[in-house]
């Protein structure tokens, strides 16, 4: 009886130690983030009474996991809008969908400000390039007032 306890007892030893060492070995990622998609909305803006806000979302992946990245606008004259707002809105750090909110307050250069996203870096510190790529909508226009006037002149004669 005693023997047969022993047995018990030493194969559950055994058992804790194998589960001991079956723990995750770290990744040999080498890889930056992949920016999977990419979506800016909306395209045009109007600052002339108010602030305004720009929305991108994006899916990013990676197999160490993402830091939180920057999304930042500039225009061609040196103006910047600061810093977006960014929130993970689905998924994780391996596989998430983010969204940055940029605000353009009122009386903005009117014109075409160019978005941009950086560092995609992950946890062990593989970093890709600004992006996005030019294979997305990567901009969007602050309209002046005449083109508030046009615009609302298009629909009308267009009814």
């Amino acid at each position: 009886m005693t023997k047969s306890y022993w047995q018990f007892k030493l194969s559950h030893l055994l058992c804790l130690f194998t589960t001991v060492l079956s723990f995750p070995v770290l990744s040999t990622d080498t890889r930056a983030p992949v920016l999977e998609s990419w979506e800016l909305s909306p395209l045009v803006v109007n600052v002339d009474t108010a602030s305004a806000q720009v929305k991108a979302i994006f899916r990013v992946t990676d197999e160490s996991g993402v830091k939180a990245p920057n999304v930042t606008a500039s225009h061609r004259s040196g103006d910047t809008i600061g810093f977006a707002d960014i929130a993970l809105k689905s998924g994780d750090a391996y596989d998430g969908t983010w969204e940055a909110t940029l605000t353009a307050p009122q009386g903005t250069t009117s014109g075409t400000w160019e978005v941009f996203l950086y560092p995609l870096k992950d946890n062990l510190g593989n970093a890709g390039s600004f992006g996005p790529p030019s294979s997305y909508m990567r901009s969007f226009n602050v309209a002046t007032p005449i083109d508030n006037y046009d615009q609302e002149k298009i629909y009308e004669e267009n009814r």
